[in-house]
């Protein structure tokens, strides 16, 4: 039986056709569409209704959604058609945002860099009123997304004001640089105690996002840990002639950074946090086989509830605390690094 299944998926696949459609538990028939570069998952209404959007970014942090974050996204698309990017999974926010008033919704699996140049995907971001990533393997999106016609939509359709947004690895694309994550993830000590670690390798500009030029950022922070390889990442950003206005964005699971048009950052949390950095100055060592020595580097600590001015990176009721990192190890003026 689980051959013939396979080979039943398989069939479907070669053929590039529609498989039967799936029903959600509201009665909401989803339309799955298999091909060997892509999938399509649609739920909703076939009418593009064309509504009117307000622009911001949707910074999620990984792990469960929140619905408050998600409400106030699908508020600013006006509860329009929504299209979920992929690097693998289905249809898992399909039947999620239809419940909660979204016309429709198209997950779309980018599964080649040939599918991100399909004239249906195109159309299809192209009408979108909000884009979102889905989290994943940020090296899915990379290898497959990068310069090519899909992304160059999603750019498109920022500056026209369609609210983008992504969690977890789909948070990881979002900044001017990021981490792909080609040779699998990074730790903080590996990234410490060697900034050009095998598995460092950073890459830029996929993505040409609203105030996030100059900008990294990370998901699952303080749950993973990530402090000391999100300071790397800067390090070698500045070390490297990237930029030497490099600043970074770390985001904890449950948590989300929303973003308006002027620039307004709201966090959404009930008991994470979003880490705003910036260096000083340029790090002091960040050669090859050798640990880090770098600081000092502003932090801000903002819980659920705060804003942020992200345009100016500046909250005046939210005071920072300073990082230093020597030989590998990081020193906080305030006894803590989170």
């Amino acid at each position: 039986m689980k051959f013939l299944a396979s080979s039943f998926m398989t069939l479907l696949t070669l053929s590039c056709i529609s498989a039967p459609s799936k029903t959600s538990s509201n009665g909401s028939p989803t339309k799955v569409t298999l091909t060997e570069t892509h999938e399509i998952y649609f739920t909703g209404s076939t009418n593009d209704v064309k509504r009117e959007t307000n622009a911001c970014l949707f910074l999620a942090g990984g792990g469960a959604d929140l619905d408050e974050a998600w409400g106030w996204f699908l508020k600013q698309s006006n509860f329009g058609d929504i299209v979920v990017i992929r690097g693998s999974g289905s249809d898992g926010y399909n039947e999620i945002l239809i419940e909660k008033g979204a016309n429709s919704v198209t997950s779309i699996v980018v599964k080649s860099t040939q599918a991100a140049k399909d004239d249906d995907l195109l159309q299809r971001v192209r009408r979108a009123e909000a884009i979102f990533f889905a989290g994943g393997d940020q090296s899915d999106y990379a290898k497959h997304l990068t310069g090519t016609p899909l992304i160059k939509e999603v750019n498109a359709a920022a500056k026209r004001g369609i609210p983008v947004g992504g969690t977890s690895a789909g948070l990881a694309i979002l900044g001017e640089f990021y981490f792909p994550a080609y040779k699998d993830t990074i730790t903080s000590s590996d990234a410490l105690i060697n900034p050009h670690h095998e598995r460092l390798i950073l890459e830029k500009r996929l993505l040409d996002l609203p105030f996030l030029k100059n900008v990294i950022t990370d998901s699952h922070f303080e749950n993973r840990n990530r402090m000391g390889r999100l300071i790397t990442f800067m390090a070698r950003i500045i070390s490297d002639n990237w930029s030497q206005k490099i600043r970074a964005i770390g985001v904890d699971e449950s948590t989300a950074v929303m973003i308006d048009e002027n620039g307004t950052a709201r966090i959404f949390s009930k008991n994470g946090h979003a880490y705003l950095l910036e260096p000083t100055g340029a790090p002091t060592k960040c050669t090859k086989s050798e640990p880090l020595t770098f600081g000092k580097i502003n932090v801000r600590r903002l819980p659920g509830g705060s804003t942020f001015d992200v345009s100016t990176w500046s909250n005046e009721n939210m005071p920072h605390y300073t990082l230093d990192v020597i030989d590998g190890n990081i020193t906080s003026d305030v006894g803590t690094v989170y």
